[in-house]
């Protein structure tokens, strides 16, 4: 509910830096630039599960100690300009909003975020692909029969007429 008579009666107490601001600010800056490198790890994680379906347990299981601290500590590499600038409270439309005096000119958030969702959208396109691409060819592999047989000649059973899906890495 706005009540314009209010905002300079209450506004005055957010206006000086408060600690409660920049974390609020800072965990929100942090949390955008752990989502695309979250997605980096998320892409690779498909991937490797497809090109790799036999190792890929052990695989991540050994490294996804490294990729959490990864995802936790990449972020920064983005936010430091927020970290040692001022964070400021200005009044918009009746209401309030975070913001920052950057202490870093030719720093600006908006130049690492956009760095940040790039790379992450690069490795989507070229993971997905590559996932696409090795999905095909094992499904070419388990509906071709003469194909199968030719690769995996203990698989294919003179017998049967069912279709035996393997799949093995190359």
């Amino acid at each position: 509910m706005y009540v314009p008579p209010l905002c300079g009666i209450i506004g005055p107490i957010f206006w000086h830096p408060s600690y409660i601001c920049k974390f609020v600010y800072l965990t929100t800056i942090h949390a955008r630039f752990t989502k695309s490198v979250a997605q980096i790890f998320m892409v690779l994680n498909r991937m490797s599960c497809v090109l790799n379906p036999i190792g890929y347990n052990q695989m991540w299981k050994r490294i996804l100690p490294t990729v959490r601290i990864l995802v936790i500590i990449l972020p920064f590499g983005g936010s430091w300009n927020v970290w040692i600038s001022r964070i400021v409270l200005k009044a918009v439309y009746g209401g309030f909003v975070l913001s920052y005096i950057r202490n870093v000119e030719w720093a600006p958030l908006s130049i690492f975020q956009s760095t940040y969702i790039l790379v992450a959208l690069a490795f989507t396109v070229i993971c997905t692909t590559v996932t696409l691409c090795k999905i095909s060819a094992v499904i070419v592999i388990a509906v071709n029969k003469q194909l199968r047989a030719s690769i995996y000649p203990w698989k294919v059973s003179e017998r049967s007429n069912s279709i035996i899906v393997s799949v093995f890495p190359n």
